[in-house]
């Protein structure tokens, strides 16, 4: 929502355009003579004064309270789909049976005491429940592997 105007301003030309509205034929005019006093477009005050309406239960519509709650909650699940989208790739990826040996342009992490372990270079060379995140496959046990989307 844009706030060119402050809380302030509104309340103010929501009483004025209160006190307005008994010396003019009808609502439009009270608006436009309001807004032309305070220098703000019409159709403003306008919206302002129906959203005041709507949110006081004097006209239909969906209160301002309930329409930000639901924008929360639009974002929210927009979220919480992306969230799962990535998962599902994720576990399409790992699924049981599906193992791959390293490619050709994995590069195996240098590991310190190599020497200490015999199986250290098998665990660096291992491609094991890869992250599908940005193309990227990052093995378990420490190998590099750059990922073309298969």
């Amino acid at each position: 929502m844009n706030q060119k105007y402050s809380p302030e301003m509104r309340e103010r030309a929501l009483r004025m355009l209160d006190e307005a509205k008994p010396d003019h034929p009808n609502l439009m005019t009270a608006v436009r003579h309001v807004a032309g006093l305070l220098g703000m477009s019409a159709e403003t005050l306008r919206v302002w004064h129906r959203r005041r309406e709507v949110d006081a239960g004097q006209r239909p519509g969906v209160p301002s309270d309930v329409a930000e709650e639901n924008a929360r909650l639009r974002r929210a699940v927009a979220e919480l789909r992306r969230a799962n989208e990535i998962l599902k790739a994720f576990l399409s990826s790992t699924a049981p049976g599906r193992r791959s040996a390293p490619a050709e342009n994995t590069v195996p992490c240098p590991r310190q005491h190599d020497d200490e372990d015999p199986l250290a270079s098998a665990r660096s060379n291992a491609v094991s429940r890869p992250s599908m995140i940005s193309g990227l496959r990052v093995p378990r046990f420490g190998a590099l592997e750059l990922h073309d989307g298969d």
